[in-house]
């Protein structure tokens, strides 16, 4: 029954009465506005849809950093599975020793005590040249954990691994597998990745690198990079001489492209070849909170074109805007090293760090899906490897070297500040106040018995005379205070005579082997490595028994003798 209150069909005034030809073209009219509407609504839904999907596609789940609570989970079980982890190879002790130090900050504790001891091991009855050195991962590792660790206690050892790579490297700058190896003829883009970042870290703890040798590697990578700004496994090079860019790379990875404009990222900083770009100022801040002006970077070099410099890097950077990913890469662990190291110069380069990156939380996120019940990660090379590259990722560790600072106002791994007087250095970070100046004075306030707040990690440089005469009469006052009561004057002699690659030195360096004082024994037994070229010594120990002191003297002399028939020794 129809509802009284409702019109009727027939009582509907807007409706047509009609049925002619005029009523067929208005009914098809309003249909075809109907269906445009309906269209449109739809189109305006599905738009904002897919709006709302490639947003989020753009923002990840969390935010992350090093200091997070997942992320400390994620170190935490890593660290439990590489507790037990003993591998064969010199280069993996030495990252586990890195990844332990990062996250406990002891030079004592065992797994970095004993990587010491494996580098040490490796060195003994060897030679540079010797084709037990062929490993270029193990030996450039290492060579960074020791410089890391202590590079004026482990000189020696430092100056032999820095030897090595030095003969190594090929006439066209790259590093790669030796002679009898698979790809004997082309650089290895992968392990010249680890070579380039063992010459900065030498270079920033004062070893002497070859700036020659940096400006060859410089000049491969440019030219062995791809059109579309990536690297290949094996670098196809036009040749020295030829443009960057030139010829189309293969095996082009991720891991890859990460180590090549990662190492173009860390030779800028290592040559200065690329002034950073200023850091944007917010006149908000405080201005005595604001960081001072850069000073302009003076290059290092003559041999390294900055424009073609300057697109490589760039080009990288574009190449990993369009292809970030972590799932389905080869190597990933591996790769996510790499690109922790790469982002962490980057950062240091553009003056603009992030907290809380996309690239960091991304990874993050995948390696919180992939943890093993074991703690540990397997996705490509080994379970020992992938977990301690995932732990270097999820450290930050370059990070933690290039500005630890940033991490909660701590050194490094929640460590306080160092011993001594301390100054806030470039970048921000906190240094020890080192003491560098001319011979004279600094042996003036030495011989005068003056009270000097120096401790052993702090001890003067002491820049020697050029004149020949000059400087044999210095070294002579140096010697006569390897004898002094106090321990500051026997520790900065011993430690400048250590440096000078001099026979003549040596009997003064093993009279220091009998010092009561453990480092002035430490750092007599590396100046004698490394005046002798016997990197393995004579076996003593850190903490030695007299016995073992005695023993260590006698073969040292016994070595001098045979060098130097007319040798006379202290007494």
């Amino acid at each position: 029954m129809m509802d009284p209150h409702l019109p009727s069909r027939q009582n509907i005034t807007h409706q047509p009465q009609w049925r002619g030809p005029e009523f067929v073209v208005w009914r098809r009219y309003r249909m075809h506005l109907c269906r445009c509407v309906l269209n449109a609504r739809r189109f305006v839904c599905v738009s904002l849809v897919v709006a709302f999907a490639c947003s989020c596609a753009d923002i990840p789940v969390a935010a992350y950093t090093p200091k997070s609570k997942l992320v400390r989970s994620l170190r935490k079980q890593a660290i439990k599975r590489l507790e037990k982890a003993d591998p064969e190879e010199l280069g993996g002790k030495c990252l586990i020793a890195m990844a332990f130090y990062n996250e406990f900050g002891k030079k004592s504790h065992p797994k970095v005590q004993s990587a010491v001891a494996a580098c040490q091991k490796e060195l003994s009855g060897i030679t540079p040249e010797g084709d037990d050195m062929d490993n270029i991962y193990s030996t450039a590792i290492a060579c960074i954990f020791l410089c890391k660790l202590d590079a004026a206690k482990y000189q020696t050892e430092i100056d032999f691994f820095m030897r090595s790579l030095e003969i190594r490297q090929r006439p066209y700058g790259a590093w790669g597998y030796p002679k009898g190896g698979t790809h004997p003829k082309t650089g290895d883009t992968s392990m010249t990745q680890y070579a380039v970042l063992c010459l900065w870290t030498a270079k920033e703890n004062g070893v002497p690198i070859s700036m020659d040798s940096t400006t060859k590697v410089c000049n491969w990578l440019l030219r062995t990079q791809d059109p579309s700004g990536a690297w290949g496994y094996q670098g196809n090079d036009p040749g020295v001489g030829r443009q960057p860019r030139s010829l189309q790379q293969t095996r082009i990875r991720h891991s890859m492209v990460a180590a090549g404009v990662g190492s173009l990222y860390v030779l800028a900083d290592l040559l200065q070849l690329v002034q950073p770009r200023r850091q944007s100022i917010n006149n908000t801040t405080p201005s005595v909170l604001r960081k001072a002006p850069t000073k302009i970077a003076v290059p290092l070099s003559n041999q390294v074109d900055k424009g073609a410099f300057r697109s490589a890097i760039d080009l990288g950077d574009a190449w990993f805007e369009k292809n970030l990913i972590y799932e389905g890469t080869r190597y990933t662990c591996y790769y996510m090293y790499a690109m922790e190291r790469y982002q962490a110069f980057r950062e240091r380069f553009t003056g603009r760090p992030e907290e809380e990156p996309h690239w960091y939380n991304v990874g993050v996120d995948f390696l919180r899906k992939e943890q093993q019940p074991s703690g540990g990660w397997r996705i490509g090379i080994t379970e020992v490897f992938d977990t301690t590259f995932a732990l270097l990722f999820l450290q930050r560790s370059t990070r933690m070297v290039l500005n630890p600072s940033r991490f909660g106002g701590t050194l490094r791994a929640d460590r306080g500040l160092p011993d001594g007087p301390w100054k806030l250095g470039k970048d921000g970070r906190i240094e020890q106040q080192k003491i560098v100046g001319p011979a004279e004075e600094i042996l003036k306030r030495l011989e005068n018995d003056a009270d000097l707040e120096w401790t052993s990690e702090q001890s003067p440089d002491v820049e020697l005379s050029d004149d020949p005469e000059e400087r044999a009469a210095q070294i002579a006052r140096l010697e006569r205070l390897v004898r002094a009561a106090k321990f500051q004057p026997r520790f900065v002699a011993v430690k400048t005579l250590s440096r000078i690659r001099d026979l003549d030195r040596v009997p003064a360096l093993i009279y220091a082997l009998s010092d009561r004082d453990p480092l002035i024994r430490q750092q007599s037994r590396a100046g004698l490595r490394f005046i002798s070229r016997k990197f393995g010594g004579f076996g003593l120990p850190d903490d030695p028994s007299e016995p073992d002191k005695q023993a260590a003297i006698s073969k040292w002399k016994h070595w001098y003798s045979s060098v130097r028939p007319d040798a006379e020794f202290w007494e």
